[in-house]
């Protein structure tokens, strides 16, 4: 994921990700940039977004793993 996030951010020694377990079992990624880069990350109407937690499901599927994706500020 950060591999895929630092490209479109003007700071990307400053993105990391985190992961916690949430309440109902799913496994949360907490996203956590420059507070610069949060709209370029977000993207317009939220494609950027939107496009990374797409293909963070795609790569839980079949694994029965529950991911969901949250943007720290």
């Amino acid at each position: 994921m950060q591999a895929m996030v630092s490209p479109i951010v003007d700071h990307p020694d400053e993105v990391t990700v985190r992961t916690n377990q949430g309440r109902n079992g799913e496994d949360v990624f907490m996203l956590s940039v420059h507070a610069e880069d949060t709209g370029q990350v977000i993207g317009k109407h939220g494609r950027n977004i939107k496009a990374v937690r797409t293909i963070l499901q795609a790569a839980a599927s079949g694994t029965g793993a529950r991911p969901r994706l949250d943007i720290e500020e």
